[in-house]
């Protein structure tokens, strides 16, 4: 889970305290021989400087940039 970590709520990934990013805002599993992102936070992602909304799933390769979009 990557997020915002808080007494409450622990997450593998802490993009810090900012309020843009969601407790649980993204989360990357292995399914089907490939990684994937999914976003669950209503501000979404930059995945290698492209948008990725909320409830959206986008395949993950090497050398990819995470980062949120405030940034």
């Amino acid at each position: 889970m990557i997020g915002r970590g808080e007494k409450e709520s622990s997450v593998d990934v802490d993009l810090g305290p900012g309020k843009m990013v969601s407790r649980k805002h993204a989360r990357i599993a292995y399914e089907e021989e490939e990684w994937w992102l999914t976003v669950d936070g209503r501000n979404g992602l930059k995945a290698d400087g492209s948008s990725v909304a909320m409830n959206e799933k986008v395949t993950l390769t090497n050398g990819y940039f995470l980062a949120s979009l405030s940034s």
